[in-house]
């Protein structure tokens, strides 16, 4: 072959040197065709172009076998290095350009509300590169790196910066063979009843004294059973292990498939607090931050049209 002038065209073309390296890392045109999701003759075309741009042959063309020569060889050990990083190059780039947003809920709120609509929440946000940190705790929005955080905690506990997304108020939950089996037709009938308790909504006492009549300390009931996670309670509950007080948010799977019904609906108890989201001002990509505020704020909003 004519031994070509660099010096006018030093650069090969890069589809040929993509479809070189990929025909010699798979051993095959076909291979590589694939690869690169084009046709085994665009790729042979491609090779042949490199071949009379380098003016040496890359390949032996055999029957059923590709070999690559001495030369290709050593043209393949000094590109690909080369290409690895022009390709490093273009992710580093690309993450350089997304958004990345740290968003903390507690546990049963990620696990029964949120991911039920992440779906819809990345097709609002493709470019987002969010970190999700499921923690009930009170969390420093500044110094843990938090951008959003959804808290149900009340007015005085809930920072400035702060949105409330709800504010519904708490009933008594259970499955329905569990309320027929012990006729729980109203609040008296709790007596023989195992109470679930959880930190999340730690308001029995509460209900029982404004329903019952029953003063905190007073109850005749037989002892609860006590959770530090909500989902084990929601899950008690579904197993006809006792009653669960909460507010619809979280239960929306087991309402709609009648594993946990509403008992006594109209007994409702206002607890004074609400879902709160409460915002990072120090946090770079303020826009980001309002644009995923307005998705939580009407999510919410549709959340409570639909119960």
């Amino acid at each position: 072959m004519k031994e070509k002038n660099y010096f006018m065209n030093r650069y090969p073309p890069m589809k040929a040197l993509l479809a070189f390296e990929a025909s010699v890392r798979l051993g095959s045109f076909i291979k590589a065709a694939e690869f690169l999701n084009v046709t085994p003759g665009a790729v042979s075309q491609q090779i042949k172009k490199l071949e009379e741009e380098l003016g040496v042959m890359l390949f032996l063309r055999e029957i059923r076998k590709l070999t690559v020569t001495e030369t290709g060889q050593k043209y393949y050990r000094l590109i690909q290095p080369a290409l690895e990083q022009i390709r490093a190059a273009g992710e580093t780039i690309r993450y350089a350009a997304r958004h990345t947003l740290t968003l903390s809920m507690p546990p049963g709120l990620a696990s029964k509300w949120f991911s039920p609509r992440m779906s819809d929440f990345v097709r609002t946000f493709p470019g987002l590169d969010l970190h999700l940190n499921a923690t009930a705790a009170l969390v420093s929005l500044e110094k843990d790196n938090v951008d959003l955080a959804v808290r149900y905690t009340d007015l005085s506990r809930a920072q400035p910066a702060r949105v409330l997304l709800s504010d519904a108020p708490c009933r008594l939950f259970c499955h329905p063979a569990y309320a027929a089996r012990l006729s729980l037709y109203n609040p008296a009938d709790l007596k023989n009843a195992v109470l679930l308790h959880t930190t999340l909504y730690p308001y029995w006492d509460a209900w029982l004294e404004h329903y019952a009549g029953i003063a905190s300390g007073g109850t005749p009931f037989t002892a609860g059973l006590h959770f530090d996670q909500f989902l084990l309670a929601i899950d008690a509950a579904v197993h006809q292990q006792g009653i669960l007080i909460a507010n619809d948010f979280l239960l929306e799977h087991e309402l709609a498939q009648q594993t946990l019904i509403p008992l006594f609906p109209a007994l409702t108890l206002h607890s004074g607090k609400g879902f709160y989201l409460l915002h990072n001002r120090h946090s770079a990509d303020q826009a980001m931050i309002s644009a995923v505020s307005d998705w939580f704020c009407h999510a919410f909003a549709h959340t409570a049209e639909n119960q």
